[in-house]
């Protein structure tokens, strides 16, 4: 194996490890030229297949990855939620995929994965639902994105994980009514009441919410910035709710200048949290925070087109914003009832021809 001239051409032929290379080097003139270009090759090879450590490329154990590596990048890019979300899931992972290597993980292995979490998951005491599998799968994909960026593996196999169309779409729709409303504020206080208020008068999630700082808010321009899903940055208008809220909540900010001091989201989302709770007293059945999301949707859709709540809810496409909406029996009845008048007189005409006939 070295450079051989064929055809007067040369050439570079390689073995590695068992592998053979060949490759032509048609701009080589002569041998030394070659020579030089077997280095070039051989070194892009070596590094490329078996990493520039001497390893074969994703050899790293996955777990010690990913607690060792991707956890601390991810720490410093999101909120705290956000992370302490991410943890948690990266746990689950790390579990089901203890003692394999990066390049162990396959596109078989992940739609093994995927299977066991939708039917008999170990870490969840039932079946969970497509839409949350998929978290997991996200979340996957990206501590092998993150190493493929470092060149620690070659492929991210996640991408080439498919899902049957519409079946990561939540089908929940539970929207809080007015009664529910008037029932459950009074029993809301502090920051629990204030999310609330936001929630809703804002469409903000729950993490967007308790990662609101001093400087996100503009008093003049009546506007809050916020941290959206994924991590871009989003523009709210604020109502007058929205805005005496906020100014409650920036005369008393953290040290790190947050306005929301229990940053957790148990109060908001446990089921021992405040906001459940009150739920529970205000004899409020199957109420999540989230579904104050769902709620701002309806109620802005009232007194709106469909392009503008899509944009402010933040979202890309009127389809997904779509699966928020949700049409309300009253709201319904007096559309029906709107035909009520046309079809009395469309009675009075059939009447008067008839008599004409």
């Amino acid at each position: 194996m070295g450079v051989y001239k064929r055809n007067d051409k040369w050439e570079v032929r390689l073995q590695i490890r068992g592998r053979k290379y060949y490759r032509q080097v048609p701009e080589a003139s002569n041998k030394a030229q070659a020579k030089l270009a077997e280095a070039t090759i051989r070194r892009e090879i070596y590094e490329a297949r078996y990493g520039k450590e001497g390893e074969g490329v994703g050899a790293h154990d996955f777990a010690d990855f990913a607690h060792r590596l991707y956890l601390p990048h991810k720490k410093d890019i999101v909120s705290p939620l956000t992370y302490a979300h991410d943890f948690n899931k990266v746990n689950v992972l790390c579990g089901y995929f203890k003692g394999k290597c990066l390049r162990d993980l396959s596109q078989i292995t992940i739609e093994a994965f995927r299977r066991q979490l939708l039917t008999k998951p170990s870490h969840f005491s039932r079946p969970i639902k497509p839409a949350t599998a998929k978290q997991y799968i996200n979340t996957l994909s990206q501590v092998l994105e993150f190493a493929v960026e470092n060149d620690m593996l070659r492929l991210n196999p996640c991408k080439k994980i498919k899902w049957a169309r519409g079946s990561t779409i939540s089908r929940r729709n539970r929207v809080m009514t007015a009664n529910e409303e008037q029932r459950l504020m009074p029993l809301l206080e502090g920051e629990t009441r204030a999310a609330v208020l936001l929630a809703l008068n804002t469409g903000m999630r729950k993490v967007s919410i308790l990662g609101l700082r001093t400087y996100d808010v503009d008093f003049m321009a009546r506007t809050a910035t916020f941290t959206k899903k994924g991590g871009s940055r989003q523009v709210a208008p604020l109502n007058q709710t929205a805005l005496a809220v906020l100014r409650e909540l920036t005369n008393h900010p953290t040290r790190e200048g947050f306005l929301f001091h229990n940053r957790r989201g148990h109060n908001l989302s446990s089921s021992n949290g405040f906001f459940r709770k009150a739920a529970r007293a205000a004899d409020i059945t199957d109420l999540h925070f989230h579904d104050l999301r769902h709620t701002f949707a309806t109620r802005l859709r009232l007194h709106a087109d469909a392009f503008t709540v899509r944009d402010l809810m933040g979202h890309t496409k009127v389809d997904t914003t779509d699966i928020y909406v949700t049409a309300q029996v009253d709201e319904m009845r007096r559309a029906v009832e709107r035909l009520a008048p046309q079809a009395q007189a469309v009675e009075v005409k059939l009447e008067v021809s008839e008599l004409v006939h």
